[in-house]
């Protein structure tokens, strides 16, 4: 797999890999993916390079998810004392999620923008 990705065409190529993939590990250098848009292709999965270099990029793929063409899969949020059993998990690959998001500052979940985050700050701090 990490050799296909450094060979394959830059912008089109693509890797198709048919193989079970069950219980085993797999590793490639990720920049030779995003950065040259390359696509690596799977029977259950797939991993899109992208670079989203510019606006118009970031809002026609905000537009596909919107419109459901994307599936994205949510973070794992994990509270910062339970960063080092979370990091053994991904290490044997026994993680819940695609990907962890380390909780160390923020007052709640699901804030939508800086105003949200600094009123829950302020509430937080007259509770305490």
């Amino acid at each position: 797999l990490g050799v296909s990705t450094s060979l394959v065409k830059p912008f089109t190529g693509r890797v198709v890999f048919c193989e079970n993939m069950e219980g085993r590990r797999y590793a490639f250098y990720a920049p030779q993916v995003w950065t040259r848009q390359r696509k690596i292709l799977m029977p259950t999965a797939s991993i899109l390079g992208t670079h989203l270099t510019n606006a118009y990029e970031v809002t026609r793929m905000n537009d596909m998810i919107a419109a459901g063409f994307l599936d994205i899969t949510p973070p794992t949020v994990v509270p910062w004392h339970d960063l080092p059993t979370a990091h053994q998990a991904m290490w044997e690959n026994k993680h819940a999620g695609a990907n962890y998001l380390v909780n160390h500052a923020l007052p709640a979940l699901g804030l939508r923008g800086k105003d949200a985050l600094l009123e829950a700050w302020a509430a937080s701090e007259h509770a305490s």
